[in-house]
């Protein structure tokens, strides 16, 4: 089966991506190792190096130099005196640029040989000149509105009608709308997409994929080994729930004597009501109070670093 990804994030050894870009990577990498021929298209607004993978090909879509020039001269004529409507408008131009370079390619590449299947990200209304003349997918990587909105808030509302919606958020969701078959990660976003937009998505999971030649044990030599210790993996905020492991943090050092706190990720400023503005990996030292030599930052480490066997 001939298999074409589309993304505007991508996960490799050089440049550390999201939930989106790591999902995309372990996907292709699946697919490929299942003998089907994949192709990933990274769609970004300059040209990136992206060292490419030995089983299947990666191809940079971007907008070249001259094209951005001439998009930034064409909004500035129409918002002169706006600077933000001015950066709006390009941003606007510049999606429906990128989306009309990846049908382009699409269409020469099912010109020399057909495509099976084509499956786009929901996000940069990528997918926006696509017809049925190629057969695709869109797979809801995430709300936007909600991830940047109530989710980084805690407590807040994860509801859709409670989230406001920019301009590219709503020309995502219609190219959602506008898709014959859409899919998700989660019964969550399945819920959300239905009662937000009336959409159907069916739940497919993401795959887990390890596909580690050699173990860097170094951080582990150094920092970990003889420890009994539970790990939390990703960036530390609100939105990946760095406030719930506050509040259980004290009860569970109390009841396992001698368990460290592992944190792993990229440390973010947090707006609390009890320390002002702090880090995440502060803020749960001070929340596990005389526990907190029982916390141990690793700062931003590759997935793979830490032999989580031993």
């Amino acid at each position: 089966m001939r298999v074409v990804f589309v993304t505007n994030e991508y996960e490799t050894n050089l440049t550390p991506a999201g939930g989106l870009g790591t999902f995309t990577a372990n996907i292709a990498r699946t697919f490929a190792q299942k003998g089907n021929d994949v192709t990933v298209f990274v769609v970004t607004t300059k040209e990136l190096d992206i060292p490419n993978e030995n089983l299947f090909s990666i191809i940079n879509i971007f907008v070249e130099f001259d094209d951005w020039k001439q998009l930034d001269l064409i909004s500035k004529v129409y918002y002169q005196n706006d600077k933000l409507d001015s950066d709006i408008n390009r941003g606007e131009l510049l999606t429906i640029l990128k989306a009309k370079l990846v049908k382009d390619k699409l269409v020469k590449m099912n010109e020399q040989r057909k495509i099976d299947i084509v499956h786009f990200c929901n996000h940069g209304a990528l997918s926006f000149f696509m017809d049925n003349s190629i057969p695709y997918i869109i797979r809801i990587s995430g709300f936007l509105n909600i991830f940047e909105g109530n989710a980084n808030i805690p407590g807040g509302s994860i509801d859709f009608k409670d989230n406001p919606v920019t301009s590219q958020e709503q020309v995502d969701n219609l190219m959602l709308q506008r898709a014959r078959h859409v899919v998700c990660p989660s019964y969550l976003f399945s819920r959300i997409a239905y009662e937000g937009l009336k959409i159907e998505a069916d739940v497919i999971e993401s795959p887990f994929s390890l596909d580690v030649q050699e173990l860097d044990c170094d951080v582990f030599e150094k920092k970990l080994k003889g420890k009994r210790y539970v790990i939390d993996y990703g960036t530390l905020s609100y939105r990946k729930g760095i406030h719930i492991l506050a509040g259980v943090i004290v009860p569970f050092l109390k009841q396992h004597k001698g368990v460290y706190i592992v944190l792993a990720g990229v440390d973010r400023v947090l707006d609390t009501d009890k320390y002002g503005k702090i880090l995440a990996s502060e803020y749960i030292a001070k929340e596990a109070g005389e526990y907190s030599d029982m916390i141990i930052y690793l700062g931003a480490i590759k997935k793979t670093v830490i032999p989580y066997y031993r």
